[in-house]
């Protein structure tokens, strides 16, 4: 079983019970019970991981008595504060399951070229989105 593109197959299953009980309805050409399910998936999304990193002060080499030459500032490499992310659409990206509007026009999310509306700024860790 494959699902459709931009979903995932789900492994859990959904039991659905009829009994005597169940509301339904009557096709009226057929006179065929007719029992609504309602079920909602979601397309799948992918994260995006973001870290800035670059030289941060780790310490310092030397004393107060120490020569110019023996002094010295150690870096080591981390996370840096500060990182402005701004996330691009490669291309047009519509609705995965094709949902089109009152024209009959696929439902777009994100213009090629433009922002996605979830730009977000770090301070200093690691961002997903």
């Amino acid at each position: 079983m494959s699902a459709p593109f931009g979903y995932v197959v789900n492994d859990k299953y959904v039991n659905i019970f009829v009994d005597t009980d169940t509301a339904f309805e009557t096709d009226g050409d057929t006179n065929d019970a007719i029992i609504i399910v309602e079920y909602s998936d979601a397309p799948a999304v992918g994260e995006l991981t973001v870290e800035k990193k670059g030289e941060v002060l780790d310490g310092f080499k030397g004393g107060l008595l120490a020569s110019s030459y023996e002094k010295e500032f150690v870096y080591k490499e981390g996370s840096l504060a500060g990182a402005k992310i701004k996330v691009y659409a490669a291309e047009d990206i519509y609705t995965a399951d094709n949902q089109k509007d009152a024209d009959g026009n696929r439902i777009k999310y994100y213009s090629k070229g433009r922002p996605c509306d979830n730009s977000y700024n770090w301070q200093g860790w690691k961002g997903n989105s």
